[in-house]
């Protein structure tokens, strides 16, 4: 949470509006103030009619904050605890390197970071890490311990895994702050400009929900968020090429929505693009990471996914520039 002044009477919260603050939709401000609370509780406590404004007046998700206003939050649910997993040995995550305070590991495409919800069956990197790390549990918060920010489940790469609550806190500041530099290596459909940058604000579909839309300009509605992505292309093959990405932003499916947005989809990324025979999953990889932390610079890389690799290795790159 921000250092702003927040009142906690049972399970209720409260906090005041200030100018920096104002001009907001509550439902983007309250997602963002409470980290510990999922975009679907926040939705659920608007629609249950439990987010009140000036203690009388309850608000819906398009209401747009005022100055000194008070949002005031009742009844809220505590996080419960989900039942521990059996976490297979061949999970396929490898540690890239071990700091007393943060790991740096390389997640395999298929694994996803926490469980979306309570009732998820499956093993997300959250459960092997207190599997191997018991006390990662007092990292940040109960439901998603270590994890300071996130990758896609199909997205393969580098993570930085915090291990104590203060370093958790210093690395959340660091990725807000922008402060970590990422690149990641991806394969998109033919054949974009050699060099680009793409600033085209990004929000959520306004009819596929589980999906991300990218638009140039501003969003009249409010919820468009700003955007950045820089890359390069680093070799053309006949019908996609190979790019080097560098987000200096990190909203939800940025790169993907980007290039989707530019009319260059990932390869096999079949939610903004279309399927492939050649990889069963969308072609990105968070390749490496740069940052300092307490006083020290660090620069670690990953391999990239096997088989991603493969078909890089197997493509016949174009003698000429294509465009």
């Amino acid at each position: 949470m921000n250092n702003d002044p927040v009142i906690q009477e049972n399970d209720s919260f409260s906090i005041k509006i200030s100018c920096m603050q104002a001009g907001q939709r509550i439902d983007i401000f309250l997602s963002e103030k409470f980290p510990m609370f999922s975009r679907t509780l926040v939705k659920k406590l608007l629609n249950n009619q439990q987010v009140l404004i000036n203690k009388f007046t309850t608000a819906k998700p398009s209401y747009m904050l005022k100055e000194d206003d008070v949002i005031t939050l009742l009844s809220i649910p505590m996080p419960m605890t989900r039942a521990a997993k059996e976490v297979p040995d061949n999970l396929g995550i490898t540690i890239v390197a071990r700091h007393d305070d943060f790991l740096i590991i390389n997640k395999p495409a298929g694994v996803v970071v926490h469980p979306p919800q309570e009732t998820y069956a499956g093993i997300a990197l959250t459960d092997w890490l207190i599997k191997e790390f018991p006390q990662i549990i007092y990292a940040g918060q109960k439901e998603r311990p270590g994890i300071v920010h996130r990758l896609d489940r199909n997205t393969s790469g580098i993570m930085i895994i915090a291990l104590t609550d203060q370093a958790h806190t210093t690395f959340s500041k660091m990725f807000k702050n922008r402060e970590i530099q990422k690149t990641y290596i991806a394969l998109v459909m033919g054949h974009p400009e050699q060099t680009g940058s793409i600033d085209y604000v990004i929000s959520r579909h306004p009819v596929h929900k589980n999906m991300m839309h990218a638009t140039p300009g501003i969003s009249e509605s409010g919820q468009a968020r700003d955007a950045l992505t820089n890359y390069k292309v680093l070799q053309y093959f006949d019908t996609y090429s190979l790019v080097q990405v560098k987000p200096k932003t990190g909203r939800t499916h940025q790169i993907r929505v980007h290039f989707k947005a530019l009319g260059h989809a990932l390869l096999g990324d079949t939610v903004y693009g279309l399927k492939s025979k050649k990889l069963p999953y969308h072609a990105l990889h968070a390749q490496s990471l740069e940052f300092v932390y307490q006083g020290v610079a660090y620069s670690f890389t990953t391999k990239i996914d096997a088989k991603l690799q493969e078909i890089i290795d197997t493509s016949i790159p174009l003698k000429e520039n294509p465009l």
